[in-house]
């Protein structure tokens, strides 16, 4: 009787989280069908000229690499800042591989990331007591992503407005509000953690974490040299679109594919809780081409290579986790349901 009272609570506190998910996924179908029907043309010559592409998504995959290696760098100063005494700390090559396997789960499951970042904090982490330093390396590199992206964001997005023609001050407005942003996310993780620990029960594990956040001393440097890899990183991507443009021989600048890359970048923000935010980027994107003078078609393009893209890393990252569920450690304890940490051996 109890165990079946249990369920029916479960079940019905699961209901209202289960009717939220499918109105956004009917949602975001009649927005797919009246995309398709104001944009067909575009969507079919886009489909058509894919095969020309084949070039633009080998690069693509070439420059996946080399941001991902770059983002990873990012992370593990951040890591080495958090857990200074860790002795299983993981190699460049094993943080790349984690960071792969984790944007294969942020791109399956619709859950805002937070099982990839999950997989990533216990994996990265080489003793049980390192966890909770994973754990803030993972916040503050998600922070720093952020800020590269709200930085590069600040300078394209005002000029893509620029040249859509749109009033002078929602141009500026949006520069400034895109700064503020990036200088407000760098601010907030430092400032609250301090503020948090005082009111947080110190048993609880979240305490933990935030004893760690508030050590600013070995945190700031480490963030400012991450914020700068993340830079890099976002720098490397706008390659992604620019292959495009030669593949199709289209005259689009590199000015160009940082505003379209910056699209993707404030998707990705926006729309965090759409997996992979499909359908919304190749509608911003399609906005934003039509925006800089540029064929419809093209945003269209950018969005099936990186969809190519998405789903070979995707299909990649899926079968390093099906080995590394084979093999053991720390990744095959995530894909358990975190057992370990349930008995306590994660503190």
């Amino acid at each position: 009787m109890i165990a079946g009272a249990d369920t029916r609570q479960a079940t019905a506190g699961a209901t209202p989280r289960s009717r939220r998910q499918l109105l956004v996924i009917a949602i975001w179908c009649v927005l797919a069908v009246v995309f398709y029907a104001r944009f067909r043309h575009e969507v079919v010559k886009a489909v058509l000229s894919f095969p020309q592409l084949g070039p633009a998504v080998a690069a693509a995959l070439v420059l996946f690499v080399i941001w991902t290696v770059v983002a990873s760098e990012g992370w593990r100063v951040l890591l080495r800042a958090a857990v200074p005494d860790d002795p299983g700390a993981p190699t460049l090559a094993r943080l790349s591989l984690i960071r792969v396997q984790a944007q294969a789960v942020n791109f399956v499951l619709p859950t805002g990331g937070l099982a990839g970042e999950g997989l990533r904090a216990v994996s990265a982490a080489g003793t049980p007591a390192a966890v909770r330093g994973s754990v803030a390396a993972i916040v503050l590199d998600n922070v720093a992503t952020g800020v590269a992206g709200l930085t590069i964001s600040a300078a394209t997005i005002p000029l893509l407005l620029a040249v859509s023609h749109a009033p002078w001050h929602t141009t500026v407005l949006s520069g400034v509000a895109l700064v503020a942003l990036a200088v407000l996310s760098a601010w907030l993780p430092f400032a609250l953690a301090p503020r948090l620990l005082r009111v947080v029960d110190p048993a609880r594990r979240v305490a933990r974490v935030l004893q760690v956040l508030s050590d600013h001393a070995r945190l700031r440097p480490a963030f400012r040299r991450a914020v700068l890899w993340h830079f890099l990183e976002r720098i490397i991507t706008v390659g992604e679109v620019y292959v495009v443009f030669v593949s199709l021989r289209v005259p689009g600048t590199a000015v160009d594919a940082a505003v379209l890359s910056s699209v993707f970048i404030l998707a990705s923000f926006a729309l965090f809780f759409i997996p992979g935010q499909i359908g919304a980027a190749e509608l911003l994107l399609l906005m934003a081409c039509l925006g800089l003078g540029l064929p419809p078609a093209i945003g269209i393009s950018v969005a099936l290579v990186r969809r190519s893209r998405q789903l070979a890393v995707s299909v990649v990252g899926l079968l390093l986790l099906l080995a590394a569920r084979r093999t053991g450690g720390r990744t095959a304890t995530w894909l358990s349901g975190g057992a370990a940490s349930d008995k306590g051996e994660f503190p």
